[in-house]
């Protein structure tokens, strides 16, 4: 009921002006119901009266981000970076701000710092194996899924080893055992009643790891459950790039070409509001396209490699 909420934010700041929380959860609802330039007016508002404040931040570079507005994003992050220099979701989403720019060699600097500030982040180290992936690092991006398992496969909080679950299945051979995401998510799931919030993200990926191991019919399934429990799901986009992409393991183009419009177009009209499922998408998109590139109706595609252009030489 985002609308009373700002109904209400908006009662409560003609009482208290002085109040930042008003105007931090006006920003956020104005956020949501995509009044980008008004979310960023209340989010400034809330971090001029609270500037300690982390959450009117994250609006803020959110909202920039929804205008397109890169280097707005990118000042924006500059001065929450000034404020608060220990906050490590800043330096992810000015990474994200640089791969959108195309300077990867920034935005890898930026994941690198998030990591040495907060190497316990599990959400850090994913956007990290994102960016790398994303600018063809295939060597480095292996070698952070597979620090990834290690630092995370063996957690007792399902959302650290769903997470490098989660990495893992970004690429095709991602790591030397692919039932080993399997197994995580599948861990995660059976776990999921102590996050139920979560459980979408975990289903989503046990269909990611199912897909990455070969298994596109278990794969679409688990999209298919992941769907079914939220379909307002603010990153549901994901979930048809995965559906177009198990369709086409399945030798289904059509159904393929179909899942995949309907991600496009849900991309352009909601990207979504955090970095990790962003790139994901940019991710899962450039795959797809390029199995459907030439691709005859009538003819199956093959598990396709990981990137094979390495720039980590």
């Amino acid at each position: 009921q985002y609308k009373h909420a700002i109904v209400d934010a908006a009662e409560a700041l003609r009482l208290y002006s002085y109040l930042f929380l008003p105007y931090a959860v006006r920003a956020g609802a104005n956020l949501i119901l995509k009044k980008y330039k008004q979310a960023i007016v209340d989010a400034e508002e809330a971090i001029r009266l609270a500037p300690k404040a982390l959450f009117p931040h994250r609006i803020r570079l959110n909202a920039y981000y929804m205008l397109g507005d890169l280097e707005a994003m990118n000042a924006a992050c500059d001065q929450t970076i000034q404020a608060h220099p220990e906050w490590e979701p800043a330096y992810t989403f000015r990474a994200e701000a640089y791969v959108h720019m195309g300077d990867y060699a920034k935005a890898i600097e930026d994941c690198n710092q998030a990591i040495k500030l907060a190497p316990e982040s599990e959400y850090a180290a994913l956007v990290r194996a994102q960016v790398l992936l994303l600018a063809f690092r295939t060597t480095k991006f292996r070698e952070a899924c597979a620090e990834m398992l290690e630092r995370f496969g063996q957690s007792e909080d399902p959302k650290g080893f769903c997470t490098a679950a989660r990495a893992c299945a970004l690429a095709p051979n991602a790591v030397a055992d692919p039932m080993a995401p399997v197994e995580l998510a599948k861990r995660a799931v059976s776990q999921s009643l102590m996050a139920p919030y979560l459980r979408q993200w975990m289903v989503y990926t046990l269909g990611m790891a199912h897909l990455r191991a070969g298994q596109p019919d278990e794969a679409v399934e688990r999209f298919h459950e992941s769907f079914d429990a939220d379909p307002g799901w603010r990153a549901i986009t994901l979930i048809w790039l995965g559906l177009a992409l198990a369709e086409q393991h399945r030798g289904n183009t059509p159904e393929a070409r179909r899942r995949f419009a309907q991600a496009i177009e849900l991309m352009e009209r909601d990207p979504g509001i955090a970095p990790q499922d962003r790139l994901e998408a940019q991710i899962l998109r450039r795959e797809v396209e390029a199995l459907l590139a030439g691709a005859e109706e009538d003819t199956p595609e093959k598990e396709k490699e990981a990137p094979q252009e390495d720039q980590d030489a």
